[in-house]
């Protein structure tokens, strides 16, 4: 360099001082004016897709390969260019190409979107790889069409389980959304696809941030199919976050724009799939509700669109899982129901079909996990039948799955969630066939689970209510281990979390029933310690709320089970403290409850046998009330 570039590069630095981006621009161009004065420019059009080499520079440079190659030789000289081993190629240092490509978009726009675009063009490959750079110019480029094409890679890549592939894929549109060089509906989009990617591993706060921003977008943009999408985030967000009332708002919200689009294109298979999944949305937050009878009804109505759907294509991979879904939802309440033979019956349809599609495809990691969900669901029914052999087997099935998707990916909290769920349902088992000591050891492989997710994000009221679970189940080995003390600790700690959901949301049955179960379980470790008033103060706040929630729905068959609990409870109390009249009428409405639910499903052998103890505990009180000195 001569004394004029000399004096001109210090002063280039001078000026960038307290700029990182601008000191790395200047230092860029100085190291490259000593090699050829045109070699900034070849260093911009390197830095515009993530890897190159002599035939990517030929296509940007519009130059022969030859060329290319003589330049090639000159930038792998310069200390921002390093190897790219996976490409057998190489790349621009990150934070050199990050600040080339800004500087570029500010300085020359045109430019900077000519080289994307034939970016894009070279990038046209079948790989994994080359498909990801491709739509990542495209939309960098602010293409017509890059957003459908992006949802279309998005589907094409969920359905075919190419998890891998989508994560490498939200890497490229989390540098997008940074750099923010979209706008429009094409940012829309891109935020829809990275939250459906990203969903469990987005905290809650920014997810909702998001998605209400791409919701904005796509209203703006007039896309109704894009503006449902981002509702159902949304919709899906706020449910996470306990906001039942607001989540199901935003899910009607979904199912009123798919309606219209349906009604205006019937055959729109892509539509009619919409509006199935806003039902089963609608269907969830119903269930979570208490609602059963109108979860039902939306869950049927997810059901016969995807029968239909695939009726027209009995192959169709796409369908073939969402059908299962379907059928595990409709499974789900009839089990609430207390119908079990009827869910069993759904569970095992959703298995079959879970079954078929990993057998044709054993690495399809969204199949695995939906084959381990119809494992659970399965076990559960059993478990409930008191087949415990059984469900064990089942529940076990389910985690040899989660286990080996977790190993696969050890930061994916959704299947860390589900991993958590299996441990307590092996569990449970353990507990039920009186292997305390594995149960026990199943619960703590759970609860850490769930502290590590807590910690992550505190404000997911789904994995806050996960924790309060755990230390119930922790408590009640310890209990049964006559560990009274330590017992208590874990009942109350799962008490105060479950204080401190229903008091965010004061309409959430779902955990106002846990907050109820909490309360009896801290009263039985009283009355075991012998503390009877306070024991009789915590079942009386058990059965205040189980009253008011079978008020609201009397179908509900585990509500009325609760409430049978708490009868059954009081009674226990009010029969040592001598109140023998008052104990008689707790037991009566043990018995009726007991009654209503025998003759719901006569295969239930729990229900059986409680009706057989409620029974014979009346009438030896009724003895013993009758013949006092006996």
């Amino acid at each position: 360099m001569n004394a004029i570039d000399i004096e001109q590069a210090l002063h280039q630095l001078k000026q960038a001082q307290g700029d990182p981006q601008a000191l790395t621009i200047a230092t860029a161009r100085i190291v490259c004016a000593r090699s050829h004065p045109k070699l900034f420019e070849i260093l911009e059009a390197a830095a515009i897709p993530h890897w190159f080499n002599a035939e990517i520079l030929a296509a940007l440079l519009q130059t022969d390969t030859v060329t290319a190659a003589d330049w090639l030789k000159r930038l792998i000289r310069l200390p921002m260019v390093e190897t790219f081993s996976a490409r057998q190629a190489w790349n621009v240092h990150e934070t050199t190409r990050l600040a080339l490509r800004s500087t570029l978009v500010k300085n020359n726009l045109e430019r900077f979107r000519t080289i994307t675009r034939l970016a894009a063009n070279h990038f046209s490959g079948a790989e994994d790889a080359q498909q990801i750079e491709h739509i990542y110019h495209r939309l960098a480029g602010s293409e017509t069409g890059a957003d459908k094409q992006l949802h279309d890679i998005y589907n094409q890549w969920l359905h075919a389980g190419r998890y891998d592939a989508l994560q490498s894929l939200a890497l490229l549109l989390e540098e997008l959304l940074h750099s923010k060089l979209i706008s429009g509906g094409l940012l829309a989009r891109t935020l829809v696809v990275l939250g459906w990617i990203r969903e469990s591993r987005i905290l809650l706060t920014h997810a909702d941030s998001l998605a209400r921003q791409a919701v904005a977008l796509f209203v703006d943009a007039g896309d109704k199919s894009g503006e449902a999408d981002a509702r159902e985030w949304l919709g899906r967000t706020l449910q996470s976050k306990g906001k039942l009332a607001d989540a199901l708002r935003e899910f009607q919200r979904q199912m009123d724009i798919m309606r219209i689009l349906t009604e205006q294109d019937p055959d729109n298979t892509g539509w009619l799939r919409g509006l199935s999944v806003s039902h089963n949305n609608v269907g969830g937050v119903l269930q979570t509700q208490g609602n059963l009878a109108g979860a039902l009804k939306e869950f049927q109505a997810y059901l016969d669109i995807m029968r239909r759907l695939t009726e027209r294509d009995p192959d169709n991979t796409d369908w073939l899982p969402v059908l299962s879904i379907a059928h595990n939802n409709v499974g789900w309440v009839l089990k609430d129901q207390g119908n079990l033979a009827e869910a069993l019956e759904e569970f095992q349809a959703g298995m079959d079909i879970m079954r078929r599609l990993t057998e044709r495809d054993p690495d399809n990691t969204g199949w695995l996990r939906d084959l381990s969900v119809s494992h659970n669901n399965l076990g559960w029914v059993l478990q409930n039948q008191g087949n415990l052999a059984e469900a064990l087997e089942e529940f076990q099935a389910g985690m040899d799955i989660m286990r080996r998707l977790t190993e696969c990916d050890p930061d994916n909290t959704g299947w860390l969630r589900d991993l958590s769920i299996a441990h307590n349902n092996v569990g449970w088992v353990l507990k039920d066939q009186g292997n305390l000591a594995e149960a026990l050891r199943e619960f703590q492989s759970s609860m850490d689970i769930r502290q590590v997710l807590t910690e992550h994000d505190p404000e997911n009221t789904g994995w806050l209510r996960d924790l309060s679970v755990s230390y119930n189940n922790l408590g009640w080995v310890l209990q049964n281990q006559g560990n009274l003390a330590e017992a208590l600790e874990e009942f109350q700690s799962d008490m105060d979390i479950m204080r401190r959901l229903t008091e965010r949301d004061t309409d959430n049955t779902g955990w106002l029933r846990d907050l109820s179960i909490a309360h009896n379980n801290v009263g039985r470790v009283m009355q075991n310690q012998g503390n009877l008033a306070e024991a009789l103060e915590e079942f009386q706040s058990g059965m205040d709320i189980m009253r008011r929630l079978t008020e609201r729905d009397p179908d509900n068959t585990d509500w009325l089970r609760d409430l049978s609990m708490s009868h059954y409870l009081m009674a226990s109390i009010l029969e040592t403290l001598g109140r023998l009249l008052e104990t008689l009428a707790e037991r009566e409405a043990d018995l009726g409850i007991a009654e209503r639910l025998a003759r719901l499903d006569p295969t239930n052998r729990q229900w059986q046998k409680d009706l057989k103890a409620s029974q014979e505990v009346l009438e030896a009180l009724k003895r013993r009330i009758i013949n006092p000195g006996q």
